[in-house]
């Protein structure tokens, strides 16, 4: 039998350092649960805490960071992508603003 998470159980967030100010969105259960099923499907508790070098140690500085966080039934995991983040992530991070809804209100990037 499934039971009801409540509101205190689950926490999502995303920042783009690019934006001009903090919004904030709720969202219905429906987009909650996809949310959740992404974070499990790219195994995001596994992930590094900061992606910053490719894969020969090269680092950009002045690229745009986006740090994405979740707390799932008492889990919390924060993920800094500044640099070569596995595509997994950043279609996640994708997903967070396109269920999010911010582009309701501000268009399409």
């Amino acid at each position: 039998m499934a039971q009801k998470k409540s509101d205190a159980d689950i926490l999502i967030t995303i920042k783009r350092e690019a934006c001009f100010g903090e919004q904030r969105h709720r969202i219905s259960e429906d987009r909650v649960n996809k949310l959740i099923k992404a974070f499990e499907r790219v195994k995001y508790f596994s992930s590094k805490d900061k992606y910053e070098v490719d894969e020969n140690g090269m680092r950009v500085m002045d690229q745009p960071r986006t740090t994405t966080s979740t707390s799932l039934n008492g889990k919390q995991k924060r993920v800094v992508d500044c640099y070569c983040a596995p595509k997994e992530l950043v279609e996640l991070e994708d997903l967070i603003d396109k269920l999010a809804g911010p582009y309701e209100y501000i268009g399409p990037l």
